[in-house]
């Protein structure tokens, strides 16, 4: 109703069906994913991985052992800066998905 609020001066107001096929798919494919996604961060002790951590989780799956260059390449593809990317690593290895094997080179479990 607020998109359809916002573009007529009615005193009267009318949900069109592209307004609300636009709120549906706001509140599906925007809304939702960032809401739980910033969930997610909100609460460090959850297991669940966030979108970005299971793109490069997926991407680890891929191999047996890669160093931290190679997947500070992926990380750069998805936006995640150095920093971001060592905490990622970091709950990886918290979580028991990764082992550390020596500096900069990681083993899937």
């Amino acid at each position: 109703m607020t998109l359809s609020a916002m573009r007529f001066n009615n005193t009267q107001i009318t949900c069109s069906d592209d307004d609300f096929d636009t709120a549906m798919c706001l509140v599906k494919d925007v809304y939702l994913i960032h809401g739980t996604n910033m969930l997610n961060r909100l609460t460090k002790n959850s297991k669940r991985l966030n979108t970005t951590q299971t793109t490069l989780y997926n991407w680890i799956e891929t191999k047996d052992t890669f160093k931290r260059a190679e997947i500070s390449e992926q990380a750069i593809l998805l936006g995640v800066k150095d920093r971001t990317l060592s905490d990622i690593l970091k709950r990886f290895i918290e979580l028991k998905l990764i082992n550390k094997v020596s500096h900069g080179v990681y083993t899937k479990r």
